[in-house]
């Protein structure tokens, strides 16, 4: 399973909704606000990911004001996008081929 780390730059679900969400293992549901809302199809950094879980998330963008569950961000959805993430350091040579084994 896709993997978010600090420092990694993604996108906010451009389809992201005003409503409560669970993240991907449905273990917690989380709402979104109006001002997470407009931040939908922007490209964010990631600044937290919580230890425990693995899932949940802060964002420099909104310095770390809301917590993010994993799947209101966009994996992502080419293998240039991947590569981008590998030459700016965001993901390894290890986790670059394993995620474009996932495009597959």
């Amino acid at each position: 399973m896709f993997e978010f780390k600090i420092d990694m730059k993604v996108m906010i679900r451009p389809d992201l909704k005003q409503e409560r969400v669970s993240n991907f293992k449905g273990t917690r549901s989380m709402s979104v606000n109006s001002k997470m809302k407009a931040m939908a199809g922007q490209t964010v950094t990631i600044s937290f990911v919580d230890e425990k879980t693995g899932i949940h998330h802060r964002i420099k963008e909104d310095n770390g004001e809301w917590h993010w569950a994993d799947n209101m961000f966009s994996l992502p959805a080419t293998e240039e996008e991947l590569f981008d993430m590998l030459v700016c350091g965001s993901i390894n040579e290890e986790e670059y081929k394993e995620y474009v084994a996932c495009l597959k």
